[in-house]
């Protein structure tokens, strides 16, 4: 296995940019655990959704709880990769304890 996909693995996902870095999709722990010859393209999931870099950690946590969702993308306006933010940095970073916004 490649040392990507070892470290996407870790993660549970993967980003697929383009040379721009502008976000088309999102393979998560299933399409990652598929046939390794498989094209990123027939697998990824598209129209991911992105935050921007404004959005106060609040806000997004309170979207995450709502999506069940543990990461979250953050663009440009014009969709470029900024980062990968984890639910518990986000409620680290509040002093909040584990799936908590209250």
């Amino acid at each position: 296995m490649g040392v990507a996909r070892q470290s996407a693995r870790d993660w549970g996902t993967c980003i697929v940019v383009n040379e721009q870095r502008v976000v088309f999709g999102r393979m998560f722990q299933p399409e990652l655990d598929g046939d390794p010859k498989g094209r990123v393209g027939d697998v990824m999931r598209p129209g991911t959704s992105t935050f921007r870099p404004n959005v106060s950690a609040i806000e997004l946590l309170e979207y995450m709880d709502r999506k069940h969702h543990e990461t979250s993308l953050v663009t440009t306006p014009d969709g470029r990769l900024v980062g990968l933010v984890r639910r518990e940095d986000i409620e680290r970073s509040l002093g909040r304890g584990s799936h908590s916004v209250r």
